[in-house]
This record gives C-alpha cells, structure tokens and sequence, in this order.
C-alpha cells in the first residue's frame, strides 16, 4: 500500500526522513515520516502552490520527539493533481483514511488554514482517529463556511475555460502575484523569508494539474461550515494564531472559544497568516508546551 522512496538527512542528522507513497483511491499520495514517539501528523494549508513544505522548518524539530507525518494533500505537491471537481468530501476521506491506514492508529493532528475544517470533521465523525488538535490560524465558523455567491461561482467556471482560465490563473500566480500576497498578508517580515517563499511557491503552481484544487479554493467550492461539529468535539483542541494576521484575522479566534468551551488560544506576535513558518521554533514550543500540561494535568 506504500512504498519508500529515498532518504534523507535534512533533519540534521539525527532522525532520518523516509520520502514514501500510498495509493489512495487509485490516486498517489506523497508523505514524509521521520522520528520516533507519539504519532503527529502536519497538514497543510490549501492555496496556490501549498505543499508539505509549508511545515519544512517544524518536521524536524517535531521529530525529536514524535513520529511526524507530513502529507501533501490530494492535488498539491507530490501528490497525485487529477483533472476534477474538487469538494470538502476528498479532504475529509482522504485525511481520514491516511490516519487508519498509513499512521494506523490514533494521531495529533496539527493542521492548517482552510484545511483545518476537514480535520474538525474528521475528528467529529471518526473520534478515535485524532487524540489531540491543533488548528494553525483555521477557518469554517465565521469564514470560508458559507456557500459562494454567484460572482465567485461564476469565477470557477470562468477558471476551468481551457484558454481564458488558464491565463487568469497564470496571472494568479505569476511571480509578482506571489511576491505581493505573500509581502501583503502571508509574512510580517518578508524579507526575511520572501525569495525562497517565492520560488517554493511558483515551482508548485506551475507543475501539471496544479490549478484544479487552488481552483475550486478560489471559486469557494471548498467552503465548509463545521459549526456544529466543532462545538461538539471533546477532545484537547489548541488553537495558534499570529497577532497580525489580516486574510484570517485574530478576531476569528473568538468564534472557535464561543463555539467550543474546551479551546485554548495561544498567539505568537509578529506573524501573519503563517506563524509556523515565521516562527518555527516558537511555534514548536507551543504546541509541545500545551501537550506538556495535558500530561502534567492528566
């Protein structure tokens, strides 16, 4: 059902990381596993041009004490980019069926973004999958929860035009486009991370099939309200928000504490929308620090 493909030592030489594959649906799905322990598992944020790499910088500290998982989600990275329509239903299958049948049991489960509600429908449906969760600046109570209005839904159909949409989305992702969201909302300080940022991206968002799953992102296909099963999940939650976050804004957070008792927030300042990337380390300690007092109060 999986396979390795190579190794590597990019963890500093203390854990190795296992580059590997498993079939899904007659699909690939591409993942990284490295480290020993508990088992984590890091999801990425759905965009153009996301990828696994999104947690590159917390995998290998995560893994001095974990065994981490990083998969790249259906349509995105190594993963297989199938011409179709995407819908919240492949995420949520997906994630559920990597948890049984690749991590084969129970799991902390880091997520981010607009793929934090998959992860909060899995939890609500399949309860014994995921221990703990850690939602990284998430959507689906306030935002992104409801269904698009027709000028977005008249942009989905305008994007799958085989000419006319391909060069809109060419222009979405042109290296410009990605150099100003990402210096606009994505980083506090883009100088620090812009150009490798840059190139990550722009590499991703121009490999074949890359624009389905941004596509119906973009066009709101991906809009999902997890309102009631959020409030109804009873498990650890943390949630992790940088303080200058504009596209998903602090505020936000206020939503998940109402709807769900059992939340905790924790944010880290001089971050946007991607506070595991600006502060790794920073990021890391949280999370490890929340699991810390689980322990310690259990």
């Amino acid at each position: 059902m999986k396979h390795k493909d190579n190794r590597d030592y990019s963890s500093g030489g203390k854990h190795t990381v296992d580059h590997l594959s498993w079939k899904w649906n007659n699909f690939t799905i591409g993942f990284t596993a490295a480290g020993r322990g508990p088992a984590v598992v890091l999801i990425h944020a759905i965009y153009p041009g996301a990828s696994s790499a999104q947690w590159k910088l917390n995998s290998a500290l995560l893994a001095r004490r974990f065994r981490v998982y990083v998969p790249d989600l259906i349509g995105f990275g190594r993963s297989s980019r199938p011409k179709r329509d995407y819908d919240p239903n492949i995420y949520t299958e997906m994630i559920a069926a990597f948890l049984r049948d690749v991590v084969g049991g129970p799991a902390i489960v880091v997520v981010s973004g607009q793929s934090a509600p998959f992860a909060i429908s899995v939890a609500a449906t399949n309860p014994e999958l995921i221990t703990h969760l850690v939602l990284d600046t998430p959507t689906g109570l306030s935002r992104f929860s409801f269904a698009p209005p027709l000028s977005q839904k008249l942009f989905y159909r305008f994007l799958k035009l085989p000419i006319l949409g391909d060069l809109a989305y060419s222009l979405i992702v042109s290296k410009r486009a990605i150099r100003v969201e990402i210096a606009n909302e994505v980083l506090a300080r883009p100088d620090k991370e812009m150009a490798g940022l840059v190139e990550e991206i722009y590499r991703e968002t121009h490999q074949p099939g890359a624009k389905w799953a941004p596509m119906a992102m973009l066009g709101g296909r991906l809009n999902v309200d997890i309102r009631q099963d959020f409030s109804g999940l009873k498990k650890p939650i943390l949630l992790v928000w940088g303080e200058s976050s504009s596209r998903i804004p602090l505020d936000d957070a206020e939503y998940f504490l109402e709807s769900n008792k059992g939340a905790v927030l924790r944010t880290l300042p001089r971050c946007r929308l991607m506070p595991e990337y600006e502060h790794a380390k920073e990021f890391n300690s949280v999370v490890e620090q929340w699991l810390q007092s689980l322990r310690m109060a259990a």
